[in-house]
């Protein structure tokens, strides 16, 4: 069933609000790449690609807190048991769950508190600058790439893109698929929205090329990735 005038013109609306947004938080992000662009001679605004990946610190502590939290109930019942049975004291033996339980909540906190490492892309007309979580920069005109290739996954039996490689005179640039564009309101799941809601829907919202589109865009990269073998 497909949607009245007025239904789309409201949604579109909507969408338009939430990209409106999205371009006010970007701002500060946009003007940074288009000083790279200058500092590197590459020109024009930038369109933005960015990849967050967890912090291992932070991946680290939420495991320790999962762990203690798990703990804290078998070491109740040990504490408890020891008790009932005279072989040690309520205190300070009591205090065992407590302080796995406070020791859960710290880590708990702490990782959640700990942002994850972005990674960008800036992609201009003459060339692209990727900046890692670090900040280190690296630079990479069109005309010092000397091919381009998708990078399979080979695990699965059909055509599963990873990553793009761009190999230039200096080494090889690997791009991974889950660079996302920045200007998408929805990030990360702007393209798993448009494939799960009703097509009527899903055509109202407006659509960011990502970084594979803007690679072939610039003629560095073939338009469709091999079929996987076999």
């Amino acid at each position: 069933m497909g949607l009245s005038e007025q239904q789309e013109h409201e949604l579109r609306a909507a969408y338009e609000r939430r990209v409106a947004g999205r371009r006010a938080v970007m701002k500060p992000t946009v003007a940074h790449g288009e000083q790279l662009g200058r500092a590197h001679d590459l020109g024009g605004v930038p369109a933005v690609y960015v990849d967050e990946q967890p912090d291992p610190v932070a991946t680290g502590l939420g495991a320790a807190g999962l762990l203690q939290l798990l703990a804290a109930p078998a070491a109740a019942a040990t504490v408890l048991g020891a008790v009932q049975r005279g072989e040690i004291g309520p205190f300070p033996a009591a205090g065992l769950p407590v302080v796995l339980l406070a020791g859960a909540v710290v880590c708990g906190v702490r990782s959640w508190r700990t942002a994850p490492r972005r990674s960008w892309v800036h992609v201009f007309p003459a060339g692209l600058v990727l900046q890692d979580h670090r900040g280190a920069v690296r630079a990479t005109r069109w005309s010092d790439v000397v091919g381009a290739e998708y990078v399979l996954d080979p695990d699965v039996p059909h055509t599963s893109v990873t990553a793009y490689r761009l190999r230039t005179r200096a080494g090889d640039v690997v791009l991974p698929v889950t660079y996302v564009n920045a200007h998408d309101p929805y990030e990360r799941a702007g393209g798993l929205l448009r494939s799960v809601l009703p097509r009527a829907v899903a055509a109202t919202m407006p659509g960011f090329p990502t970084l594979g589109d803007a690679l072939v865009a610039a003629d560095v990269l073939p338009a469709h990735p091999p079929a996987a073998d076999g």
